[in-house]
């Protein structure tokens, strides 16, 4: 009876074995480049939408970052009165390092009523005017990695 429980372990710790090696060799296709871009472009437009300019400085091209310091990066982004909400990639022309991309997004200005913009808000309160629109975005690779261009780079 010892015999057999004996040849059972080993036959169940080479099934085991076999088990692991087996999975270990099952791999997710890797990611295209427009789906690594498309990540990063989603990412960092989500961290715009929350106002984490600290982390979204670092999505921006290093020689951008280089030019411009944090503090001067905070004081251009950092608007109390203007905001995106509801950012989406419509849009992505891929072109080997260079990548143009197309957004659509809700604009929020607050402070602001329609009268003093000379035009009828598409949506809108007292305090408030909202409206949708198209960015353009302009993305780079370098080293492997997807960066930001601002507009002002």
């Amino acid at each position: 009876m010892r015999d057999s429980f004996g040849h059972y372990r080993k036959v169940l710790l080479l099934l085991l074995i076999f088990a692991v090696v087996s999975c270990a060799g099952i791999r997710k296709s890797p990611k295209t480049g427009e789906e690594l871009l498309r990540e990063r472009v989603d990412a960092y437009w989500n961290l715009r939408v929350e106002g984490e300019l600290d982390k979204t400085y670092q999505f921006e091209y290093p020689l951008y970052r280089k030019k411009v310091s944090y503090n001067s990066y905070l004081r251009r982004f950092s608007n109390p009165t203007f905001r995106f909400e509801d950012i989406k990639v419509t849009h992505i022309d891929l072109k080997d390092k260079e990548a143009n991309i197309k957004l659509k997004v809700k604009v929020v200005i607050r402070g602001i009523n329609r009268r003093s913009l000379g035009v009828g808000a598409i949506r809108n309160n007292r305090r408030s005017f909202e409206a949708d629109a198209v960015i353009k975005d302009k993305w780079i690779r370098w080293r492997d990695v997807w960066y930001h261009i601002p507009d002002d780079f």
